[in-house]
Formats: structure tokens, sequence, C-alpha cells
């Protein structure tokens, strides 16, 4: 058996994350750092949300990636061992803590400048995102060339279900001739900016600046990235800040690592998202999800 972790991004959030792994002292220790780090109580915005700060990008990306990370800790505790990881979007920076490129107090510095630069973009920017479900990618590309104006597509999930980002008339134009020429749906999200478009490139231009002087470790896993779909190799700076402004080839990533004899992937963190586009991918892989206490036992069961 060949095993992958994966995380999920912005987006899979909710009140409650979390807080069922609070008995663990690990995990305790875990929230105390961020609140440390962040300077407020990150554990009060995932468990509660009283100010309703949870959907907010800056607070969203620090909260699911502490959550990710202390569910983490506790299967590590339970003697989980992994051959490859990857993550979505906002994910792949618990991936690249998973690989030891940074500890847990670095990556939450990354991952903050990383949710307020794009913050910050998108209030200053226009555009929007939408799912095209059950249409063909090399087809949906031609669409989005065609149209005036920037639509690009910004997320390659999985078979059937990808989503398209840029300005408001381009993304509205680009759905309705996916719509007309076969699509069975295409549904507009509910999202604060066209994340993974050439329209964020100041965003990824920003964050490069951030990042420029943090010292990173090399990978001690394979690490599959966005930008590419394939295993880390490069510049690691390079890919990280370009995947803000660059489509997300998660579709191409899990069949990459099939490729290398992995069968079995293990979703980590807040939501199930991502089981279900590996479900879409290959229904012959073992997929199991950790978000909740009671999904301990089938993931030792199945480890």
């Amino acid at each position: 058996m060949s095993k992958a972790l994966l995380f999920a991004g912005q987006g899979a959030q909710y009140v409650g994350m979390g807080e069922d792994f609070f008995e663990y002292d690990v995990v305790k220790k875990i929230y105390a750092k961020a609140e440390s780090v962040l300077g407020y109580d990150l554990k009060e915005i995932c468990f509660t949300d009283s100010k309703g700060l949870l959907n907010i990008t800056e607070y969203t990306q620090p909260a699911v990636f502490t959550t990710s990370v202390a569910i983490l800790s506790v299967l590590k505790e339970k003697g989980l061992s992994i051959d490859c990881v990857g993550g979505l979007s906002l994910g792949e920076y618990t991936a690249l803590y998973v690989a030891g490129v940074f500890d847990f107090e670095t990556g939450l510095k990354i991952v903050q400048a990383r949710g307020k630069i794009m913050q910050s973009i998108c209030e200053v920017v226009s555009g929007t995102m939408m799912d095209i479900i059950g249409f063909d990618r090399d087809k949906l590309k031609s669409i989005c060339d065609s149209v005036e104006g920037i639509v690009e597509i910004a997320n390659y999930n999985c078979p059937g279900q990808l989503v398209i980002g840029g300005s408001i008339d381009a993304v509205s134009k680009a759905g309705e001739l996916a719509l007309a020429n076969g699509a069975r749906r295409a549904i507009p999200l509910n999202v604060s900016g066209p994340f993974h478009t050439s329209i964020l490139s100041e965003a990824s231009k920003q964050f490069a600046e951030f990042i420029k002087d943090i010292s990173l470790n090399d990978p001690c896993k394979p690490v599959y990235m966005n930008v590419t779909g394939e295993v880390y190799n490069g510049s690691l700076k390079d890919l990280m800040s370009r995947q803000i402004s660059n489509s997300v080839m998660f579709e191409d990533s899990i069949k990459e690592m099939v490729k290398t004899g992995v069968d079995t992937f293990i979703e980590v963190g807040p939501g199930k998202v991502l089981s279900g586009f590996v479900k879409k991918i290959d229904r012959g892989l073992n997929i199991i999800n950790v978000d909740k206490l009671s999904d301990l036992e089938k993931v030792l069961e199945n480890i």
C-alpha cells in the first residue's frame, strides 16, 4: 500500500472545524502557538466565529492551515506514515509543511501573509469564478480563449468539474457558451476574487517579494505542486508565488501520484471535497477523509 496525504484549501472551512480534536494536548499546543504568531485567538474563529471572521480570506487561510496541521498532529501520534503529499491551493502549504519545507510557525507566517495579500488585491480588482460541470477541459479552454476579456480555467479539479475565473463579463460569456455546447451546469461562485487567474498577478509579485528572504528546506517527501501537476522540481519559491495567479492542476497531480503506485489517499482537514474529486478521477482507489474525531478509527483500520 502506497499512501498520499491531501489537504483542502480555502472554501473547505466551517464553524466548529477541528473543535472535537481539542481534547488532545498536541492540538492545544498548536492553537496556542498559532495565537502567539497571529496575535489573535484563532481557535475562537475556528470553533465559534462570534465575530464572523472565518470567511474573510486573511483569517480563512491561517484557520484552515492550522486546523489541518492540528488534525494531522493527532494522526502522527497514532503512527501514520505516508509516501507523498499534495494539496489544493492553500492546501499545498500544509503539504509543504508535512514535507519539512518549513516548520509550523514559519508556515503560519507565510500563510498569513498570503491571505492578507490576496485579500488586499481582491479588494481593488474586479472578477469572479464559476463552476463548469460536465464539460471537456480542452473544449472549455478553447471557449475561454475565444472570449473577449480575461477568462481562464482556474481549477482542473477532476473529470467534469472545472472552475473558470476572470473578469465578470468574460466569465459569464464563457459559462453561456459552455452550456450552449453541452455543459450540464454553470454555477457562479460566491468568492471574493478571481483566484488562480492572471488578474491576481500583482498578488503573486507581492507574495514573491515577501518570501524571497525566507529560508526553505528541500522537501523530505515528494510534493506534487499545483502549478505543474507534477512532483516538485525546480524553484520552490517561484512555484509558490505563481500558484496564486496560475491554474491549479489537481486532477493531473492525482494521476501522477497513481502512476507512481499510490493507491490510498487520506484527506486531512475540514470537509471532504478532495475525496470526491479523487473518486471521480479513479473509483478504484482507496479514499479516506479525516475531518472529525469519529473519522480516526476508520483511518487506523485502513492503514
